[in-house]
């Protein structure tokens, strides 16, 4: 699918996101006591959660997509791209349980000595393992990171750009909470941008982007069900 690939347009549609993003914020912190949306509400992370699928997901297929964006052969030929195909669905699940089953298990071995202890999972954890990732890989594995290796960028450039740009999203959100400095001195920033890398990879090395997706949904149950 010929989606118009240039290097403004690319631009273009990074600045965007990160100015819609940065609004979802803005508009959350101006009616969140009017919508009851702090003090562990179910309403926040449903509003969340609309936010993010209407910014991760859908801005992403509008603006690639124009006119045919909600066609049955636009939507398919952008999946399609951003790598949601068939024939290398298979190799997806397998490259993505594969990296999921080493990831969790270097990660609670490197908890071993501190133990590992379970906590329940509502619905908050759900949008945190589950929505959160989908959402996430569609715009940073999918879209950004195949449209600039499609425009000719060597992968591993791209990558390293795709994990800077993962970083400083978080950043954003970290900026509005009020906890930015705290985050970025402590391991958590240097966790982001390596797991950015890795997703990366394995995204490029199959072919597909379950793999990425099954990977980042693995790293993110767990930090939900088992917590450091």
């Amino acid at each position: 699918m010929d989606l118009g690939l240039s290097p403004w347009r690319v631009a273009v549609f990074t600045g965007s996101f990160f100015a819609l993003w940065a609004g979802a914020w803005l508009v959350e912190l101006a009616v969140a006591d009017r919508w009851g949306l702090s003090g562990g509400s179910l309403r926040e992370p449903a509003y969340w959660a609309i936010a993010k699928f209407l910014i991760w997901v859908v801005f992403p297929v509008v603006y690639w997509g124009g006119r045919q964006a909600f066609t049955r052969a636009g939507v398919a030929g952008q999946a399609a791209f951003i790598g949601l195909r068939r024939d290398t669905a298979g190799q997806g699940l397998r490259v993505g349980l594969i990296a999921t089953a080493i990831w969790v298990a270097l990660s609670l071995a490197s908890r071993a000595s501190g133990g590992v202890h379970l906590v329940p999972v509502g619905l908050v954890g759900l949008y945190a393992f589950l929505l959160t990732p989908i959402f996430e890989e569609i715009l940073f594995r999918g879209y950004l990171q195949s449209t600039l290796v499609a425009l000719g960028i060597w992968f591993w450039p791209v990558n390293v750009i795709g994990a800077v740009l993962f970083l400083l999203i978080h950043c954003l959100g970290w900026a509005f909470q009020g906890v930015l400095a705290g985050n970025l001195l402590s391991p958590h920033a240097a966790s982001i941008v390596v797991i950015s890398l890795v997703l990366g990879y394995v995204r490029h090395r199959s072919g597909s982007l379950l793999a990425s997706i099954l990977l980042h949904v693995g790293n993110n149950a767990l930090a939900t069900v088992a917590p450091s």
